[in-house]
């Protein structure tokens, strides 16, 4: 038996002596298919001139998807975004950051003095005894200033730390004035080594009262280092000071600190 594919007549069956026992067409063709139905997307909800009766459409703003669509109406979308999970496992530790500022000393009590040709501390405050090399503190202070005398002064500025100090000659006069006048004063410590260190600070006093013109009457610099005899070893106790001094006695000089704050950069 023989079995042939025929171009024209299909599957073809013959026996052994060549004669045609069965043979099978070629199917014809079926009717044609049912419109496939499409996902649309787009970055806002379908409209209903948008695809056709079964398509789907997904908003990918919202991830909401909509359809079928059916009698050229989108259905009510649905949200394709699932409810919150469950909270992750916490991440190892971070390295460490840098040291950064600590506020060390802050006081926002008034300290007036009235006295003669000596007005006593504006500042005073224990610098902490844990300051190592490369530390920083940097102080501010704020007051006013009334000198009712009838006469120009001339103060000068006295700044330091433990039994060192250093004065600044102002060299500029304050004129009689019976309002106030504002001062305000700053103070940088760095510690080159815990008995050496670098100071610098410097005094403004405001023009006249009430103003935000400033002068600079007093800029005073020392150095303590560990061959001077005016070495201050901060592992102890010292206390950081600063007052003004006048050349005439009177008792109508009035000087009083608003506020005093103290920041210490650690070394980084």
């Amino acid at each position: 038996m023989t079995t042939y594919l025929d171009a024209a007549h299909g599957l073809e069956i013959f026996d052994v002596d060549g004669v045609l026992i069965d043979d099978a067409p070629w199917p014809g063709g079926g009717a044609p298919g049912a419109d496939g139905k499409t996902v649309l997307n787009g970055t806002v909800n379908p409209g209903a001139g948008v695809g056709v009766n079964g398509d789907f459409y997904i908003n990918t703003n919202t991830w909401t998807i909509f359809g079928p669509k059916a009698a050229g109406v989108w259905p009510a979308g649905t949200s394709m975004i699932g409810p919150t999970g469950a909270t992750g496992d916490d991440g190892a530790t971070g390295a460490t950051g840098p040291a950064g500022m600590v506020q060390i000393y802050d006081s926002q009590s008034d300290l007036s003095v009235t006295n003669t040709t000596s007005i006593g501390d504006l500042v005073r405050f224990a610098l902490p005894t844990n300051l190592v090399a490369g530390d920083t503190v940097t102080v501010e202070a704020y007051g006013t200033l009334l000198n009712n005398t009838g006469a120009a002064e001339t103060p000068t500025v006295t700044a330091g730390l433990g039994s060192s100090s250093f004065a600044g000659a102002l060299g500029t006069s304050l004129g009689a004035q019976t309002t106030l006048r504002s001062w305000k004063f700053k103070m940088i410590i760095a510690c080159e080594s815990t008995s050496a260190q670098r100071i610098y600070a410097e005094f403004f006093v405001s023009a006249s009262a009430n103003t935000n013109v400033w002068t600079q009457i007093a800029n005073v610099n020392l150095y303590m280092a560990k061959t001077f005899t005016s070495t201050e070893d901060t592992t102890s106790a010292k206390d950081v000071f600063f007052r003004i001094t006048f050349t005439a006695a009177s008792t109508n000089l009035t000087a009083t600190t608003k506020a005093v704050s103290a920041i210490r950069q650690a070394n980084v």
